[in-house]
C-alpha cells in the first residue's frame, strides 16, 4: 500500500467538498509541524552558538534571538516575548548601566537614531556591570533590518590591554635604552645573528672620518670592513689589505672582548671591543684613544730620554769614578814622585858625574867597554826622563797662553826632532791659524805622540813597506784640528779603553804617562782628543783645540 504525502490539490469546481477541505487542513497541519520542528532545531542551533544573536526587522523591532543574547544583555524573557524595539532595548542597556554614567534617555535616542540612519555603525561595545565587555557587530539585511552578533570580548580585551601595556613598557624601556646608548661616550654598533648592522649610536656616527659616510643599517659586517679598507680608512690595512681583512674577520668571529687598536686615515686611534650576545649577535664598542696614544708616545719619548739621561749620568758617574781613581792614583803618584825624584836625582847626578870621569880616563871609543858606557849613559837618560814625566804629570803647572802661528811652529818642531831614518814624515799644515797656546806644554804633547808613533813601528812585528807618519792641521768652526796619523799596527781592541789611564803601558820601558800627559795638556787648553785605530791599518790621533780665549780654561792649579 503506497503512502502519499498530504498535498493541496486544485478544486475541480469553485466549491470544495468537505473531504477536500479536510485534506487541505491536514496538509497545513503537516507543514506547520515541519516548520515547528525546523524552528525548534534552528533555535537549538542558535542557542548553542558561542555568541549572542539578535535580529531586527525594518521597523527596528526584535524578531529573533538566542539564549546567550538574553544572558549577555540581561533581558527578561517576558519582555522579549511581547517584542521590543531597538529604542526600548537601548533604554534597557542604559538602565543596566551598560553605557556608564550618561543621560539614559538622550543617549538611547542618539543610538536609536544612528541605527535608523542609512549607515548604521558596524561595531559598538557594552561595558557590563560585572566588568565584562561585549562587542556588537551589525550586518544589514535585505528587508531593511539588521543582524546583531553579541560577543564577550572580555578576555580578548584584557589580553589586548595587557599587550598594549607591555608594548608601552617595552617602548619606554627601548626608549630609555636608546637614550642610554646614545649617551654613551663610546661608539656603539649592534649586529644581529646574521651579522647585519641593527643599531648604531650618536657617538659612532660622529666619530666617522671626514668624508666617510656611516654604513647603512642592514649591511653585513664583512661588507662594511671591505668598503672601509678599500677606501683607505684603516691605515693598518695598507700594504696587505687581504691579510688585514682575514685577520679582522677572524677576530670579529671570536668576539671575546679582547681590545683591538685601529688607526684611521685622519690619524686618530680607536680601541675596539666586540662581545657576542646571548641571542647570537655581536655588540661592538669603539673608543677614541688618540689622547691615550699621544700620552703613551710622550711617555715613551720621556722613557727613552730618561734612559738616555740614566745612561749619560751612569757614564758621567763612571767617568767621575774613574777620574776619582785617577785623582787618587795621581795623588799617590805625586807623593811618591816627590820622594822618589828627590832620592833618585842625587844618586843619578853622582852616577852621571862619576861616569863622565870614568869615561874620560878610559879614553876608548870601541869594543865592549865603549858599548857598555853607551848603555849606561842611555839608561841614565831614561831614568831622568821617567822622573821628568812623573813630575810633569803630577805637578801640573799653570799654562801661559800666547798667540802662535800654529803651522810654522809645528813645522819647526818636526824639523828639530830626531826622526828615525826608517820613518817618513809628511807635513800638511794648511790651517793658517793663530792659536792661543802654551808653547812648551803643547810641544811636550806633540813629541809624546810622535814618539808613540815611532815606537809603534820599531817595537811591533807589523810589516810595512814604508812606515809613514802624517801630520796635518785644519780649521773647523773656530777650532784647530791637528792630526797625527801612522800606518802602523794599530791599537788592539782589548787595550783601547785604557790607553789614557795613568801608569798603563804595553812597552818594555816607561811608566805609562805619555798619553795621559797629552790628554792633560789638551784639557788645559780647553780641547779634546780622539783616537781612530784599526788593526793592521794604523792609528790617527786628533787634537781639537779652540782658537778663542773664552774657550780655553786658562790654567790649572798646581797640586
Amino acid at each position: 500500500m503506497a503512502i502519499t504525502r498530504p498535498g493541496i490539490g486544485k478544486a475541480s469546481s469553485s466549491h470544495k467538498s468537505r473531504g477536500e477541505l479536510l485534506q487541505e487542513v491536514a496538509q497545513l497541519e503537516w507543514r506547520a509541524a515541519k516548520l515547528n520542528q525546523r524552528s525548534t532545531l534552528l533555535q537549538s542551533a542558535l542557542d548553542a552558538m558561542q555568541d549572542g544573536l539578535a535580529v531586527f526587522d525594518a521597523n527596528l523591532q526584535l524578531v529573533g534571538w538566542n539564549r546567550l543574547f538574553l544572558e549577555l544583555v540581561d533581558l527578561p524573557t517576558t519582555t522579549v516575548e511581547a517584542g521590543i524595539s531597538a529604542l526600548d532595548l537601548t533604554r534597557h542597556y542604559g538602565r543596566r548601566g551598560f553605557y556608564g554614567a550618561v543621560d539614559t534617555e538622550a543617549h538611547a535616542r542618539e543610538i536609536f537614531e544612528s541605527l535608523s540612519a542609512a549607515h548604521r555603525p558596524k561595531r559598538s561595545q557594552l561595558q557590563l556591570p560585572d566588568g565584562r565587555t561585549v562587542e556588537i557587530r551589525r550586518s544589514n539585511l535585505a528587508d531593511g533590518g539588521y543582524l546583531s552578533v553579541y560577543s564577550d570580548i572580555t578576555d580578548t580585551t584584557r589580553i589586548q590591554q595587557a599587550l598594549a601595556e607591555q608594548t608601552g613598557r617595552l617602548e619606554r624601556v627601548e626608549g630609555l635604552l636608546t637614550n642610554a646608548i646614545d649617551s654613551l661616550p663610546d661608539g656603539f654598533q649592534l649586529f644581529d645573528s646574521n651579522d647585519r648592522l641593527l643599531l648604531v649610536n650618536k657617538a659612532y656616527l660622529e666619530n666617522q672620518p671626514d668624508g666617510v659616510a656611516p654604513a647603512p643599517l642592514g649591511v653585513r659586517f664583512a661588507d662594511i670592513l671591505e668598503e672601509r679598507v678599500r677606501s683607505g680608512v684603516v691605515l693598518q690595512a695598507e700594504g696587505d689589505p687581504e691579510g688585514y681583512i682575514d685577520d679582522r674577520l677572524e677576530a670579529h668571529r671570536r668576539a671575546n672582548g679582547e681590545p683591538m687598536e685601529q688607526q684611521l686615515s685622519d690619524g686618530r686611534w680607536m680601541e675596539i671591543r666586540e662581545q657576542r650576545t646571548h641571542v647570537g649577535g655581536i655588540v661592538q664598542f669603539r673608543r677614541d684613544i688618540s689622547a691615550r696614544k699621544r700620552t703613551e708616545e710622550e711617555l715613551a719619548r720621556h722613557r727613552e730620554r730618561l734612559e738616555e739621561l740614566v745612561e749619560e749620568r751612569s757614564r758621567e758617574l763612571k767617568e767621575a769614578q774613574q777620574e776619582l781613581v785617577r785623582s787618587e792614583r795621581l795623588a799617590a803618584i805625586g807623593q811618591l814622585t816627590g820622594t822618589v825624584s828627590h832620592e833618585l836625582r842625587n844618586p843619578l847626578g853622582t852616577i852621571r858625574s862619576s861616569f863622565a870621569i870614568v869615561g874620560s880616563h878610559l879614553q876608548t871609543t870601541h869594543g865592549p867597554v865603549a858599548r857598555a858606557l853607551e848603555r849606561i849613559e842611555r839608561n841614565i837618560d831614561r831614568c831622568v826622563t821617567i822622573i821628568d814625566e812623573l813630575l810633569a804629570y803630577t805637578r801640573v803647572r799653570d799654562i801661559h797662553l800666547e798667540a802662535v802661528a800654529v803651522d810654522d811652529w809645528l813645522t819647526d818642531q818636526i824639523v828639530d826632532e830626531d826622526v828615525p831614518h826608517t820613518i817618513s814624515v809628511v807635513l800638511d799644515c794648511q790651517s793658517g791659524a793663530t792659536l792661543l797656546m802654551d808653547r812648551e806644554r803643547l810641544r811636550r804633547a806633540i813629541l809624546n805622540l810622535l814618539q808613540n808613533a815611532w815606537q809603534a813601528f820599531t817595537e811591533s812585528e807589523h810589516e810595512c813597506a814604508q812606515p809613514t807618519v802624517a801630520i796635518s792641521t785644519r780649521l773647523e768652526d773656530q777650532y784647530l784640528t791637528l792630526s797625527i796619523a801612522d800606518n802602523g799596527p794599530g791599537i788592539p781592541e782589548d787595550i783601547r779603553e785604557r790607553i789614557f789611564d795613568p801608569l798603563f803601558s804595553t812597552k818594555s820601558f816607561g811608566v805609562g804617562l805619555g798619553l795621559p800627559l797629552v790628554r792633560q795638556i789638551v784639557d788645559q787648553h780647553g780641547g779634546e782628543i780622539t783616537v781612530d785605530t784599526a788593526l793592521g791599518e794604523g792609528t790617527t790621533i786628533t787634537l781639537r783645540l779652540p782658537l778663542s780665549r773664552e774657550q780655553a780654561p786658562g790654567s790649572l792649579a798646581e797640586d
